[in-house]
């Protein structure tokens, strides 16, 4: 299967939310014993899909720590974000080509 430039990119971003996701909330970053403040800072913010769909499917009201809900949220949520970004960018680039051919 030949991916098109369309899903190339979405899918790495999807794979890259995936895997930050897990590397700092699957205690990997804690077991090789790496300082990750910064990097905390950062990625913890960039997981925010996975943390808030965490902590809404839980019935205790925080999260119940299930990485594998956070990293399929943060997946679909950046996946789905890319693809729309580069969706309205084909439209409205088809429109501007539209435009500058009428005038």
């Amino acid at each position: 299967m030949i991916l098109t430039r369309r899903l190339r990119v979405p899918l790495f971003l999807g794979f890259l939310a995936t895997f930050l996701t897990w590397l700092l909330y699957g205690g990997i970053f804690s077991n090789l014993g790496l300082e990750s403040e910064y990097l905390g800072w950062v990625v913890g913010i960039a997981c925010l899909p996975g943390i808030f769909a965490d902590v809404a499917m839980s019935r205790i009201g925080h999260g119940t720590g299930s990485i594998w809900l956070m990293v399929v949220v943060n997946f679909i949520f950046y996946f789905a974000a890319t693809d729309l970004v580069f969706a309205i960018y084909k439209q409205l680039g088809a429109k501007l080509r539209g435009i500058k051919h009428n005038s």
